[in-house]
Protein backbone atom coordinates (compact mmCIF):
# COMPACT_ATOMS: atom_id res chain seq x y z
CA UNK A 1 0.00 0.00 0.00
CA UNK A 2 1.32 3.72 -1.31
CA UNK A 3 0.34 6.70 -0.26
CA UNK A 4 1.38 10.12 -1.58
CA UNK A 5 2.07 12.74 0.99
CA UNK A 6 1.04 16.22 0.75
CA UNK A 7 4.60 17.42 1.07
CA UNK A 8 5.49 15.49 -2.16
CA UNK A 9 6.89 12.28 -0.46
CA UNK A 10 5.36 9.18 -0.03
CA UNK A 11 4.48 6.73 2.54
CA UNK A 12 4.11 3.06 2.12
CA UNK A 13 3.62 -0.47 3.95
CA UNK A 14 4.06 -3.87 2.22
CA UNK A 15 4.46 -7.37 3.68
CA UNK A 16 6.26 -9.65 1.61
CA UNK A 17 6.00 -13.39 1.80
CA UNK A 18 8.99 -15.91 -0.11
CA UNK A 19 9.87 -19.14 -0.41
CA UNK A 20 12.77 -20.51 -0.75
CA UNK A 21 13.97 -24.37 -1.58
CA UNK A 22 17.38 -25.15 -2.84
CA UNK A 23 19.68 -28.51 -3.09
CA UNK A 24 22.33 -27.34 -1.03
CA UNK A 25 23.29 -29.64 1.42
CA UNK A 26 24.62 -27.40 3.81
CA UNK A 27 21.34 -25.27 3.97
CA UNK A 28 19.89 -24.99 7.41
CA UNK A 29 16.14 -24.46 6.09
CA UNK A 30 15.34 -25.82 3.34
CA UNK A 31 12.82 -25.12 2.51
CA UNK A 32 12.86 -21.34 4.02
CA UNK A 33 10.06 -19.55 4.60
CA UNK A 34 10.50 -15.49 5.05
CA UNK A 35 7.44 -13.43 5.82
CA UNK A 36 8.69 -9.38 6.25
CA UNK A 37 6.48 -6.48 7.33
CA UNK A 38 8.00 -3.06 6.15
CA UNK A 39 7.19 0.28 6.39
CA UNK A 40 9.04 2.97 4.42
CA UNK A 41 9.17 7.01 3.87
CA UNK A 42 10.33 8.68 0.19
CA UNK A 43 10.55 12.37 0.66
CA UNK A 44 12.06 14.52 -1.73
CA UNK A 45 13.80 17.64 0.19
CA UNK A 46 13.95 20.18 -2.90
CA UNK A 47 12.97 19.07 -6.21
CA UNK A 48 8.94 18.31 -5.56
CA UNK A 49 8.92 18.98 -2.23
CA UNK A 50 5.79 21.34 -1.09
CA UNK A 51 2.33 21.46 -1.58
CA UNK A 52 2.96 23.78 -4.87
CA UNK A 53 4.39 21.06 -6.62
CA UNK A 54 1.74 18.19 -4.92
CA UNK A 55 -1.55 20.49 -6.04
CA UNK A 56 -0.33 21.82 -9.17
CA UNK A 57 -2.61 19.15 -10.74
CA UNK A 58 -5.72 19.71 -8.93
CA UNK A 59 -5.35 23.61 -9.17
CA UNK A 60 -5.17 23.16 -12.89
CA UNK A 61 -7.72 21.28 -13.09
CA UNK A 62 -9.93 23.18 -10.79
CA UNK A 63 -9.13 26.51 -12.88
CA UNK A 64 -10.33 24.22 -16.20
CA UNK A 65 -13.52 23.46 -14.42
CA UNK A 66 -14.29 27.07 -13.82
CA UNK A 67 -13.02 28.02 -17.33
CA UNK A 68 -15.45 25.76 -18.60
CA UNK A 69 -18.35 27.10 -16.91
CA UNK A 70 -17.48 30.23 -17.75
CA UNK A 71 -17.29 29.64 -21.36
CA UNK A 72 -20.77 28.08 -21.07
CA UNK A 73 -21.79 30.88 -18.90
CA UNK A 74 -20.26 33.85 -22.07
CA UNK A 75 -22.26 31.27 -24.80
CA UNK A 76 -25.12 31.65 -22.84
CA UNK A 77 -24.80 35.38 -22.53
CA UNK A 78 -24.19 35.80 -26.39
CA UNK A 79 -27.16 33.82 -27.07
CA UNK A 80 -29.60 35.74 -25.34
CA UNK A 81 -28.06 38.79 -26.55
CA UNK A 82 -28.77 37.57 -29.97
CA UNK A 83 -31.69 36.76 -29.45
CA UNK A 84 -32.59 40.04 -27.98
CA UNK A 85 -31.10 42.03 -31.04
CA UNK A 86 -32.89 39.81 -33.57
CA UNK A 87 -36.19 40.54 -31.15
CA UNK A 88 -36.00 43.93 -32.00
CA UNK A 89 -34.73 43.68 -35.91
CA UNK A 90 -37.79 41.45 -36.51
CA UNK A 91 -40.08 44.18 -34.81
CA UNK A 92 -38.31 47.29 -36.55
CA UNK A 93 -38.99 44.99 -40.13
CA UNK A 94 -42.60 44.16 -39.41
CA UNK A 95 -43.17 48.20 -38.80
CA UNK A 96 -40.75 48.75 -41.80
CA UNK A 97 -42.96 46.45 -43.93
CA UNK A 98 -46.32 48.84 -42.47
CA UNK A 99 -44.33 51.92 -43.25
CA UNK A 100 -44.14 50.61 -47.07
CA UNK A 101 -47.71 49.46 -47.25
CA UNK A 102 -48.74 52.81 -45.91
CA UNK A 103 -46.28 54.77 -48.80
CA UNK A 104 -47.53 52.41 -51.47
CA UNK A 105 -51.55 53.42 -49.72
CA UNK A 106 -50.27 57.08 -51.03
CA UNK A 107 -49.10 56.46 -54.07
CA UNK A 108 -52.64 54.70 -55.01
CA UNK A 109 -54.73 57.63 -53.41
CA UNK A 110 -52.04 60.00 -55.88
CA UNK A 111 -52.91 57.82 -59.29
CA UNK A 112 -56.64 57.97 -58.38
CA UNK A 113 -56.50 61.78 -57.57
CA UNK A 114 -54.35 61.82 -61.04
CA UNK A 115 -57.15 59.94 -62.51
CA UNK A 116 -59.82 62.04 -61.66
CA UNK A 117 -57.87 65.27 -62.84
CA UNK A 118 -57.19 64.20 -66.03
CA UNK A 119 -60.76 62.44 -66.64
CA UNK A 120 -61.96 66.28 -65.25
CA UNK A 121 -59.64 67.99 -67.88
CA UNK A 122 -57.45 69.37 -65.10
CA UNK A 123 -54.28 67.44 -65.66
CA UNK A 124 -52.57 66.61 -68.49
CA UNK A 125 -52.31 62.76 -69.06
CA UNK A 126 -48.75 62.61 -68.36
CA UNK A 127 -49.99 62.65 -64.67
CA UNK A 128 -51.48 59.28 -64.81
CA UNK A 129 -48.13 58.18 -65.80
CA UNK A 130 -46.14 59.69 -63.42
CA UNK A 131 -48.51 58.12 -60.57
CA UNK A 132 -48.56 54.66 -62.10
CA UNK A 133 -44.74 55.34 -61.49
CA UNK A 134 -44.51 55.76 -58.48
CA UNK A 135 -47.08 53.60 -57.36
CA UNK A 136 -44.66 50.77 -59.15
CA UNK A 137 -41.45 52.29 -57.03
CA UNK A 138 -43.59 52.13 -53.56
CA UNK A 139 -44.89 48.32 -55.27
CA UNK A 140 -41.22 47.15 -54.88
CA UNK A 141 -40.54 48.48 -51.86
CA UNK A 142 -42.97 46.78 -50.56
CA UNK A 143 -41.91 43.01 -52.13
CA UNK A 144 -37.97 44.70 -50.34
CA UNK A 145 -39.89 44.88 -47.25
CA UNK A 146 -41.63 41.63 -46.97
CA UNK A 147 -38.50 39.66 -48.19
CA UNK A 148 -36.54 41.09 -45.31
CA UNK A 149 -39.79 40.55 -42.82
CA UNK A 150 -39.47 36.69 -43.83
CA UNK A 151 -35.39 36.88 -43.52
CA UNK A 152 -36.02 38.53 -40.21
CA UNK A 153 -38.62 35.83 -38.99
CA UNK A 154 -36.25 32.83 -40.12
CA UNK A 155 -33.49 34.82 -37.86
CA UNK A 156 -35.33 34.87 -34.89
CA UNK A 157 -36.78 30.86 -35.11
CA UNK A 158 -33.17 29.65 -35.61
CA UNK A 159 -32.33 31.39 -32.18
CA UNK A 160 -35.06 30.27 -30.69
CA UNK A 161 -35.16 27.17 -31.95
CA UNK A 162 -38.22 26.06 -30.52
CA UNK A 163 -39.71 23.00 -32.10
CA UNK A 164 -43.08 24.12 -32.16
CA UNK A 165 -41.88 26.94 -34.58
CA UNK A 166 -39.71 25.23 -36.95
CA UNK A 167 -37.53 27.49 -39.35
CA UNK A 168 -39.15 25.79 -42.59
CA UNK A 169 -43.15 26.51 -41.78
CA UNK A 170 -44.32 30.00 -43.14
CA UNK A 171 -45.38 30.84 -39.16
CA UNK A 172 -46.32 34.62 -38.92
CA UNK A 173 -44.01 35.88 -35.65
CA UNK A 174 -45.46 38.98 -34.74
CA UNK A 175 -43.59 40.65 -31.71
CA UNK A 176 -45.94 42.31 -29.03
CA UNK A 177 -43.09 44.68 -27.06
CA UNK A 178 -42.72 47.91 -28.68
CA UNK A 179 -39.90 50.47 -28.35
CA UNK A 180 -39.64 52.23 -25.49
CA UNK A 181 -37.71 55.74 -25.87
CA UNK A 182 -36.51 56.96 -22.27
CA UNK A 183 -33.41 59.20 -22.12
CA UNK A 184 -30.57 57.27 -19.30
CA UNK A 185 -28.36 59.37 -16.95
CA UNK A 186 -25.18 57.21 -17.79
CA UNK A 187 -21.93 57.05 -16.04
CA UNK A 188 -19.07 55.91 -17.67
CA UNK A 189 -17.08 55.45 -14.91
CA UNK A 190 -19.98 53.42 -13.36
CA UNK A 191 -20.21 51.10 -16.58
CA UNK A 192 -16.62 51.04 -17.35
CA UNK A 193 -16.13 49.32 -13.30
CA UNK A 194 -19.13 47.08 -13.02
CA UNK A 195 -17.06 45.49 -16.70
CA UNK A 196 -14.40 45.31 -15.10
CA UNK A 197 -15.83 42.95 -12.01
CA UNK A 198 -18.65 41.11 -14.27
CA UNK A 199 -17.47 40.29 -17.72
CA UNK A 200 -17.17 36.49 -18.19
CA UNK A 201 -13.94 37.01 -20.44
CA UNK A 202 -12.13 39.23 -17.50
CA UNK A 203 -12.54 36.40 -15.34
CA UNK A 204 -11.65 33.93 -17.68
CA UNK A 205 -8.26 36.02 -18.45
CA UNK A 206 -8.01 36.38 -14.88
CA UNK A 207 -8.05 32.35 -14.18
CA UNK A 208 -5.63 31.69 -17.00
CA UNK A 209 -3.14 34.28 -15.01
CA UNK A 210 -3.27 31.82 -12.19
CA UNK A 211 -3.01 28.95 -13.80
CA UNK A 212 0.27 30.63 -15.46
CA UNK A 213 1.35 31.52 -12.43
CA UNK A 214 1.17 27.69 -11.02
CA UNK A 215 3.18 26.74 -14.25
CA UNK A 216 5.98 29.02 -13.29
CA UNK A 217 6.12 27.75 -9.47
CA UNK A 218 6.66 24.13 -11.03
CA UNK A 219 8.94 25.58 -13.44
CA UNK A 220 10.95 26.72 -10.23
CA UNK A 221 11.04 23.78 -8.52
CA UNK A 222 12.33 21.69 -11.61
CA UNK A 223 15.70 23.80 -11.30
CA UNK A 224 16.54 22.32 -8.17
CA UNK A 225 18.62 19.54 -7.47
CA UNK A 226 16.92 16.12 -6.63
CA UNK A 227 17.81 15.37 -2.79
CA UNK A 228 15.63 12.27 -1.76
CA UNK A 229 15.45 11.04 2.14
CA UNK A 230 14.74 7.22 2.17
CA UNK A 231 14.10 5.50 5.76
CA UNK A 232 12.72 1.78 5.90
CA UNK A 233 11.13 0.25 9.38
CA UNK A 234 11.23 -3.61 8.28
CA UNK A 235 10.61 -6.51 10.54
CA UNK A 236 12.00 -9.78 9.69
CA UNK A 237 10.51 -13.17 9.67
CA UNK A 238 11.99 -16.44 8.87
CA UNK A 239 10.96 -20.20 9.86
CA UNK A 240 10.92 -23.42 8.40
CA UNK A 241 6.93 -23.16 7.58
CA UNK A 242 5.16 -20.06 6.58
CA UNK A 243 3.41 -19.96 10.22
CA UNK A 244 7.13 -20.39 11.69
CA UNK A 245 7.74 -17.19 10.02
CA UNK A 246 5.20 -15.18 10.78
CA UNK A 247 5.24 -15.97 14.25
CA UNK A 248 8.76 -14.96 14.21
CA UNK A 249 7.63 -11.62 12.71
CA UNK A 250 5.10 -11.16 15.82
CA UNK A 251 7.46 -11.48 17.97
CA UNK A 252 9.79 -8.24 16.47
CA UNK A 253 12.70 -10.17 17.38
CA UNK A 254 14.63 -8.97 14.65
CA UNK A 255 14.47 -5.37 12.97
CA UNK A 256 16.08 -3.10 10.30
CA UNK A 257 16.19 0.33 10.13
CA UNK A 258 17.63 1.97 6.77
CA UNK A 259 18.43 5.18 5.83
CA UNK A 260 19.21 6.94 2.40
CA UNK A 261 20.04 9.94 1.28
CA UNK A 262 20.16 10.32 -2.93
CA UNK A 263 21.44 13.52 -4.43
CA UNK A 264 21.13 14.39 -8.18
CA UNK A 265 22.58 17.67 -9.78
CA UNK A 266 21.78 18.16 -13.07
CA UNK A 267 25.29 19.59 -15.48
CA UNK A 268 23.85 22.36 -17.29
CA UNK A 269 20.34 21.85 -16.55
CA UNK A 270 19.12 23.87 -20.15
CA UNK A 271 16.18 21.89 -20.25
CA UNK A 272 14.58 22.96 -16.63
CA UNK A 273 15.96 26.47 -17.58
CA UNK A 274 14.53 26.50 -20.81
CA UNK A 275 11.52 25.30 -18.91
CA UNK A 276 11.23 28.17 -16.66
CA UNK A 277 12.01 31.22 -18.63
CA UNK A 278 9.06 29.82 -21.02
CA UNK A 279 6.77 29.70 -18.28
CA UNK A 280 8.04 32.83 -17.59
CA UNK A 281 6.90 34.68 -21.08
CA UNK A 282 4.03 32.60 -21.17
CA UNK A 283 3.12 34.51 -18.12
CA UNK A 284 4.20 37.89 -19.15
CA UNK A 285 2.13 37.38 -22.37
CA UNK A 286 -1.46 36.15 -20.10
CA UNK A 287 -0.99 39.34 -18.47
CA UNK A 288 -0.42 41.28 -21.31
CA UNK A 289 -3.24 39.99 -23.18
CA UNK A 290 -5.22 40.62 -19.95
CA UNK A 291 -4.47 44.53 -19.95
CA UNK A 292 -5.08 44.31 -23.92
CA UNK A 293 -8.71 42.90 -22.91
CA UNK A 294 -9.42 45.66 -20.42
CA UNK A 295 -8.66 47.98 -22.58
CA UNK A 296 -10.79 46.38 -25.48
CA UNK A 297 -13.85 45.75 -22.84
CA UNK A 298 -13.65 49.63 -22.13
CA UNK A 299 -13.49 50.82 -25.29
CA UNK A 300 -16.87 48.23 -25.65
CA UNK A 301 -18.66 50.00 -22.73
CA UNK A 302 -17.68 53.94 -23.96
CA UNK A 303 -18.88 52.73 -27.47
CA UNK A 304 -21.84 51.63 -26.83
CA UNK A 305 -22.33 54.55 -24.76
CA UNK A 306 -22.34 56.86 -27.34
CA UNK A 307 -24.31 54.59 -29.81
CA UNK A 308 -26.86 54.78 -26.81
CA UNK A 309 -26.63 58.59 -26.74
CA UNK A 310 -26.38 59.20 -30.74
CA UNK A 311 -29.67 56.69 -31.25
CA UNK A 312 -31.61 58.57 -28.73
CA UNK A 313 -30.61 61.54 -30.39
CA UNK A 314 -31.75 60.11 -34.03
CA UNK A 315 -34.91 59.05 -32.59
CA UNK A 316 -35.56 62.62 -32.00
CA UNK A 317 -34.29 63.83 -34.98
CA UNK A 318 -35.96 61.39 -36.80
CA UNK A 319 -39.63 62.33 -35.15
CA UNK A 320 -39.39 65.79 -36.19
CA UNK A 321 -38.96 64.77 -39.95
CA UNK A 322 -41.69 62.73 -39.55
CA UNK A 323 -43.32 65.10 -38.58
CA UNK A 324 -42.16 68.36 -41.25
CA UNK A 325 -42.60 66.06 -44.24
CA UNK A 326 -45.74 65.20 -43.20
CA UNK A 327 -47.06 68.31 -43.39
CA UNK A 328 -44.97 68.96 -46.70
CA UNK A 329 -46.92 66.29 -48.37
CA UNK A 330 -50.22 66.90 -47.36
CA UNK A 331 -49.57 70.66 -48.36
CA UNK A 332 -48.45 68.84 -51.55
CA UNK A 333 -51.89 66.94 -52.34
CA UNK A 334 -53.93 70.46 -51.22
CA UNK A 335 -51.57 72.51 -53.99
CA UNK A 336 -51.63 69.05 -56.70
CA UNK A 337 -56.00 69.50 -56.47
CA UNK A 338 -55.34 72.83 -57.21
CA UNK A 339 -53.67 72.33 -59.88
CA UNK A 340 -50.32 74.01 -58.83
CA UNK A 341 -48.10 70.64 -58.30
CA UNK A 342 -47.47 67.93 -60.46
CA UNK A 343 -47.90 64.30 -59.73
CA UNK A 344 -44.05 63.57 -59.67
CA UNK A 345 -43.94 66.27 -56.21
CA UNK A 346 -46.40 64.54 -54.86
CA UNK A 347 -44.75 61.59 -55.04
CA UNK A 348 -41.61 62.74 -54.02
CA UNK A 349 -42.96 64.43 -50.54
CA UNK A 350 -44.77 61.42 -50.17
CA UNK A 351 -41.28 59.65 -50.81
CA UNK A 352 -39.75 61.62 -47.98
CA UNK A 353 -42.44 60.53 -45.85
CA UNK A 354 -42.19 57.18 -45.98
CA UNK A 355 -38.51 57.42 -45.34
CA UNK A 356 -38.32 59.85 -42.69
CA UNK A 357 -40.90 56.96 -40.99
CA UNK A 358 -38.81 54.56 -42.23
CA UNK A 359 -35.70 56.41 -40.57
CA UNK A 360 -38.02 56.41 -37.10
CA UNK A 361 -38.64 52.88 -37.21
CA UNK A 362 -34.71 51.77 -37.49
CA UNK A 363 -33.38 54.81 -35.16
CA UNK A 364 -36.06 53.11 -32.32
CA UNK A 365 -34.66 49.39 -32.87
CA UNK A 366 -31.06 50.76 -32.83
CA UNK A 367 -31.53 52.65 -29.96
CA UNK A 368 -33.36 49.17 -28.01
CA UNK A 369 -30.29 47.06 -29.47
CA UNK A 370 -27.78 49.83 -27.91
CA UNK A 371 -29.32 48.83 -24.65
CA UNK A 372 -28.71 45.04 -25.60
CA UNK A 373 -25.03 46.07 -26.40
CA UNK A 374 -24.47 48.08 -23.12
CA UNK A 375 -25.73 45.42 -21.20
CA UNK A 376 -23.41 42.88 -23.25
CA UNK A 377 -20.44 45.41 -22.53
CA UNK A 378 -21.21 45.74 -18.81
CA UNK A 379 -21.42 42.05 -18.57
CA UNK A 380 -25.30 42.47 -16.79
CA UNK A 381 -27.06 40.72 -19.25
CA UNK A 382 -27.65 37.76 -17.54
CA UNK A 383 -29.90 40.20 -14.79
CA UNK A 384 -31.46 41.79 -17.43
CA UNK A 385 -32.77 38.20 -18.60
CA UNK A 386 -33.19 37.06 -15.36
CA UNK A 387 -31.03 34.13 -15.57
CA UNK A 388 -29.02 32.77 -12.96
CA UNK A 389 -25.83 30.97 -13.22
CA UNK A 390 -24.77 28.89 -10.54
CA UNK A 391 -21.17 29.22 -9.72
CA UNK A 392 -18.69 25.98 -8.55
CA UNK A 393 -18.13 25.37 -5.09
CA UNK A 394 -14.54 26.75 -4.06
CA UNK A 395 -11.47 25.18 -3.62
CA UNK A 396 -10.68 22.75 -0.75
CA UNK A 397 -7.76 25.40 -0.03
CA UNK A 398 -7.08 28.90 -0.32
CA UNK A 399 -6.16 29.63 -4.69
CA UNK A 400 -5.12 33.42 -3.83
CA UNK A 401 -2.17 31.38 -1.74
CA UNK A 402 -1.66 29.61 -4.94
CA UNK A 403 -1.64 32.91 -7.41
CA UNK A 404 0.68 34.44 -5.05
Amino acid sequence: VEVPLITGGTFAVSAPISRFESDNEFSELNPAFTSDLAASIRQPLLRGFGTDVTERSIYIAFYEQQQAELSTKLQAIRVIADVDRAFWRLQAARRELDVRLFGLDLATAQLERARRQVKASQAPEVEIMRAESGAADALELVINAENDLKQRQREFKRLINDPELPIERDTIVVPDSVPTTLSFDIDAADMIRDAMAQRTELLDAELTAIERTIDVKAAANDLLPIVTLDYTYNINGLGPSLDDSISLARESRFIDHRVGLQVEIPIGNRAARARYRSALLQRMRTLADRQTLELQVKQEVLNAIDIIRTNYQRVAAARQRVTLNRRLADAEVRQFNNGQRTSTEVLDAQTKLADAESSLVNAEAEYQIAQVDLAFATGTTLGQAKVEFTPVSSPPVDPQNQAR
